[in-house]
């Protein structure tokens, strides 16, 4: 008779999260996060099944096709033998899903593009997820499995290189039924779902409580800034009062989220990159083309981004709110309707920036074209948040971390440029392809 393996995995989400829904989206500028019938949160199978095989198949001694399956276009099709049976979504207590609004830069202009201005949901950090899965029958690689599953780090959803859906697991347990037993035949006819899950999973295995780590890249540890001015970084709209806009809070702490990072690194970046001569594309959706630096960094429409921008949270001594009106070009005077308030503005802020590498190693010039972004963000050719043309946003890294990303540009650092020259010849002829 079969022997029927149950195995529970929780998860803790430990940054904000979206599994996006587009098809139940009420405007094609809002992009909201799944839900049931009920307005509930749910995560689907699919969305769990990806990140583990990808984990799983990083293990030599797997045999990944006998254990999840083999692709749909081949010919001798290969069901899973782990299946996912369902994910039950446990979000924070008094924490519910929350507006991220943004917009992409436009490189010819450095300010806000043109109707790219949209807004998606997000679930809160701090979300645990109880994932269930089966196995049936004995299998050699069931054993190791299990122990693979207590070193899994998953990331959950969308927009994971912006600091989004990073999760680690929290428990691993696992039981088993045999149906030649009278007793579990029973059980296994009387009752099912998770309860069943619950019941028989019962062995509790060791946690590594592993985070998803990837390569620090040769620019510092911590690169910490200070902003030598008032910051205003978009975050959550007062609901009560919708001209009125407060920073984004994580268990009340200010934040600046990875996007808003993540989108001045990209336009000075991509600046770098063509004033040096390097062909790149200058659309903020990204392109295909095989040889473009700023899409292998930051990501396109059709590929994920190798560098991943974390959120930071901000050290403030203190705070303030600011109004600000429109002006009739008639009159001169205050437009009617327009009032509008920043709220929880940080000043004398610090804060800092974590950069990882999560696509295998590097190429060479990687460092020194961010260290020149980075630098310019330093010396104020470009400014963090909204309203940098109205003195906001200016910030420097300690004077000590500034210096050190200097000697990345020094002549006696390698040619960096012709590195990436060269990187750029070797991804045409490898891959062929039109160039950005």
């Amino acid at each position: 008779m079969t022997t029927i393996h149950l195995i529970r995995v929780r998860l803790h989400i430990d940054e904000p999260w979206c599994i996006g829904a587009p098809e139940s989206a009420p405007s094609p500028d809002l992009l909201p996060t799944a839900t049931d019938p009920f307005g509930s949160v749910v995560v689907p199978a699919s969305s769990i099944a990806g990140s583990l095989r990808h984990h799983l198949s990083q293990q030599d001694e797997f045999d990944i096709t006998a254990i999840m399956g083999g692709p749909a276009d081949r010919d001798d099709l290969t069901p899973s033998a782990l299946r996912i049976l369902g994910v039950e979504v446990h979000l924070p207590e008094g924490k519910n899903i929350t507006l991220r609004s943004q917009t992409a830069i436009d490189v010819r202009r450095g300010a806000a593009a043109n109707n790219m201005f949209r807004t998606s949901e997000m679930a809160p950090a701090g979300t645990e997820l109880a994932v269930d899965l089966r196995v049936d029958g004995d299998h050699d690689w069931y054993s190791d499995v299990l122990l693979a599953l207590t070193d899994w780090a998953p990331f959950v959803g969308r927009a994971r290189t912006s600091g989004m859906g990073a999760a680690h697991v929290v428990s691993v347990q696992h039981g088993h039924l045999d149906l030649g037993n009278s007793d579990d035949l029973q059980r296994w006819l009387a009752s099912g779902g998770p309860g069943l899950v619950a019941e028989v999973a019962n062995q509790a295995l060791p946690n590594t409580g592993r985070r998803h780590q990837g390569i620090r890249l040769p620019l510092d540890e911590r690169l910490r800034w200070t902003a030598r001015d008032a910051l205003v970084i978009g975050g959550e709209q007062d609901q009560q009062q919708k001209s009125a806009r407060r920073p984004y809070k994580r268990h009340n702490e200010l934040m600046i989220e990875g996007s808003s990072w993540k989108g001045v690194l990209r336009s000075r970046v991509g600046f770098v990159a063509r004033t040096i001569g390097a062909a790149t594309c200058d659309e903020p959706t990204g392109c295909d083309a095989p040889d473009c630096p700023l899409c292998l960094l930051f990501g396109s429409t059709t590929r994920r981004g190798a560098l991943r921008v974390q959120s930071t949270s901000i050290e403030s001594s203190r705070s303030v709110s600011r109004h600000h009106v429109a002006i009739d070009r008639f009159t001169g005077g205050a437009t009617d309707g327009l009032l509008f308030e920043d709220r929880d503005i940080p000043l004398d802020a610090h804060m800092e920036l974590d950069l990882t590498w999560h696509q295998g190693q590097p190429p060479s010039w990687v460092p020194a074209l961010l260290a020149a972004a980075l630098l310019d963000l330093h010396d104020g050719y470009a400014a963090l948040g909204a309203k940098t043309t109205s003195g906001y946003g200016t910030v420097q890294l300690e004077h000590h971390i500034a210096q050190r990303i200097r000697g990345l540009l020094r002549p006696d650092h390698g040619d960096w440029i012709a590195d990436l020259e060269s990187w750029q010849s070797q991804q045409l002829a490898i891959q062929g392809g039109t160039s950005a």
